[in-house]
């Protein structure tokens, strides 16, 4: 038995105190609403670092509903995306200005590879490969659309990173691969989780809108603190120390998405108060045999990839 403040553990599974009834629940029988709910509480009240994990793990704080027209938090900046027909405006979703002279009201400083079918468009083999990879996980599908939106949006308000947690050949790499095709190499820097806190790891985010960190297995999340400042929504203003030049103080404007066969555990000398508000977990619970693989599916899904943008921006 373990005793975390309002969290106890009984033979591996977290049961979490009701007020109301002055009894201690297995988590299986609430609610997403009050497992919701009741984390943050958790949180605040620093459960022991070594439950944490399984504590978020099982109280499904992947289960996030999310917030429809989101880039209304900063509408100027976030409303628009740059693809290669064009400008969209999310409100609408119709492409508003092709004429590249005439984009600089729109502050947009990347485009998007690809070009935007406004009239929709399928995409079978994304399809395919969502249903082979989320089987039985199936509610995680919008998550997955929502983070890859998120990516070839400008929308950065909402302080969300995003882990996707699964095992060997559950198509992890499938994903983040097709996340750093559509924002483009040049945009995309690949800091891991295990790199915070390096006197100048930081400084590779610079003038990037993604982030997709190297697979990582168990492991400590070292620095707590400059993560959630990373993951601030655009409201910190950040020194990043350059190696042999004058630091540069700017927001950070790249998602930060690390894939992961383990979530990481967590130091017990920092403040995670707030930290699982700052973590949108994707799960990716199905090895994929190799017979079930589609064959060069990286290259064939580039042909898709407006078809998945529209696809995204759906739920945006």
């Amino acid at each position: 038995l373990k005793k975390t403040s309002n969290v106890i553990v009984l033979d591996g599974v977290p049961h979490l105190f009701e007020k109301k009834r002055g009894v201690y629940s297995a988590i299986t029988r609430f609610s997403d609403e009050m497992l919701m709910d009741n984390l943050p509480c958790m949180i605040s009240q620093k459960v022991l670092c070594a439950n944490m994990v399984d504590v978020a793990k099982r109280f499904n704080a992947h289960k996030y509903s999310f917030p429809q027209e989101s880039w209304l938090k900063n509408p100027q900046v976030e409303r628009f995306i740059k693809f290669k027909n064009g400008v969209l405006d999310l409100k609408s979703g119709r492409i508003v200005e092709t004429d590249n002279s005439k984009m600089e009201p729109y502050l947009l400083t990347h485009e998007i590879a690809a070009e935007y079918p406004e009239g929709g468009a399928e995409c079978p083999l994304f399809d395919e490969y969502l249903a082979t990879s989320f089987a039985g996980v199936e509610d995680e599908i919008p998550l997955v659309l929502a983070m890859i939106g998120v990516a070839i949006s400008n929308i950065r308000s909402l302080k969300k990173s995003f882990f996707i947690h699964g095992e060997n050949d559950s198509g992890k790499s499938v994903l983040t691969r097709l996340l750093s095709g559509l924002v483009g190499e040049d945009y995309t820097s690949a800091l891991r989780l295990e790199d915070f806190g390096g006197k100048f790891d930081a400084s590779a985010l610079i003038g990037k809108f993604l982030n997709v960190g190297a697979e990582m297995t168990a492991g400590e999340f070292k620095n707590i603190a400059e993560f959630k400042a990373l993951n601030s929504g655009g409201s910190d203003l950040l020194d990043f120390k350059i190696k042999h030049k004058n630091s540069k103080m700017q927001v950070n404007t790249a998602l930060m998405v690390f894939p992961m066969n383990d979530l990481p555990s967590l130091p017990d000398d920092q403040n995670i108060g707030s930290l699982f508000t700052r973590i949108q977990i994707i799960s990716m619970p199905n090895t994929i045999p190799a017979s079930e693989r589609i064959q060069d599916l990286d290259f064939r899904l580039q042909s898709e990839y407006g078809a998945i943008a529209y696809k995204a921006v759906q739920v945006l």
